[in-house]
């Protein structure tokens, strides 16, 4: 019997880069850059027609096995029914020749139709989530990257970085270049060389927001916000919001239970300089207070989930709040 490989891949989360760098492999694997690039075709998910993806999925390859048709940016809960129903035929119909990408920027539920049709059908499917790192793991995710091109970087030196740009792979990637090129690939990356590079970053905005939020000020922090999004998907600026909250309810029943800057500190693996921020920013709420904004987070994950809110609406909802 004739083996066969997947021939559709599902790739879903917020990791924009290492999904791409997942389909960057998939296309060396098609040999001469050149030739790769006439083998694939792309199409953008939030406008694409039923019959221009039929066309390119059906269409032969020229000069290698297989083309890769990249459908970018699915929105999975804009299709209607019927529409499910056509593109799942058309999902099953896929010829060898053809690998088909299906990106979509978020997590999918588990309920999902797209992540169902998925996993009931192995044997076409690939299917891989790629979910922003956070805390340590986006230190670890760090150092991986500097490894891999031929660097080195402390461990303090990582977990400051990743301190400083949170769960951005984009971002990190770039100051990765920077450092690299600053050490000149010789030595080893240390925290110094970390603030000396790193600190000159035009991330005040970020953290311009962030202050803003916990200090109550929301026209600021709208305006911040919006500057933001022409540089970041919403996507990254959400999980961001929502991970600073978890880390100043964490810091803050630390601080009830004793606990000072250096528990904080160990407690949660970051570097000092944030974990005198947290302190001094978590000493603004009670924990009751930070209790209801994690609730309110479950509420507004709900709705983005059932599609009453976009990550834009949410993130203009959740400034409404947290500095009402």
């Amino acid at each position: 019997m004739m083996s066969t490989v997947p021939t559709v891949y599902i790739l879903h989360g917020d990791d924009l880069l290492t999904v791409r760098q997942f389909i960057a492999k998939l296309q060396t694997r098609m040999g001469d850059e050149a030739i790769a690039e006439m083998n694939t075709s792309r199409l953008d998910g939030r406008s694409f027609q039923i019959d221009e993806l039929t066309t390119a999925i059906h269409s032969l390859p020229f000069s290698v096995q297989r083309r890769l048709v990249w459908l970018q940016n699915l929105d999975t809960s804009a299709q209607s029914k019927n529409r499910q129903e056509q593109l799942i035929k058309l999902f099953e119909g896929i010829p060898q020749t053809t690998a088909l990408v299906i990106t979509v920027p978020k997590s999918l539920d588990k309920k999902d139709w797209l992540l169902n049709w998925g996993q009931s059908n192995k044997e076409l499917a690939f299917i891989r989530q790629f979910q922003q790192p956070l805390g340590k793991a986006m230190s670890r995710w760090l150092q991986d990257q500097i490894t891999e091109l031929g660097g080195l970087i402390s461990p303090e030196a990582a977990d400051y970085l990743a301190d400083l740009i949170g769960n951005d792979t984009q971002l990190g990637m770039q100051e990765i270049n920077k450092l690299l090129a600053y050490v000149n690939y010789e030595r080893q990356i240390e925290v110094k060389d970390v603030e000396t590079i790193v600190a000159i970053l035009p991330r005040g905005d970020y953290f311009t927001m962030v202050d803003a939020l916990v200090a109550g000020d929301s026209s600021s922090a709208m305006k911040m916000l919006k500057a933001l999004l022409e540089e970041r998907e919403a996507t990254q600026l959400y999980f961001g919001i929502i991970d600073h909250y978890r880390l100043l309810l964490q810091t803050r029943e630390i601080f009830e239970n004793d606990g000072n800057e250096h528990t904080v500190q160990k407690t949660l693996a970051i570097h000092p300089y944030r974990a005198k921020k947290l302190l001094a920013q978590s000493n603004k709420f009670t924990l009751q207070k930070l209790e209801s904004i994690h609730n309110n987070f479950v509420t507004t994950d709900l709705k983005i989930k059932t599609g009453e809110y976009s990550y834009e609406h949410a993130l203009e909802h959740l400034i409404a709040t947290l500095t009402n």
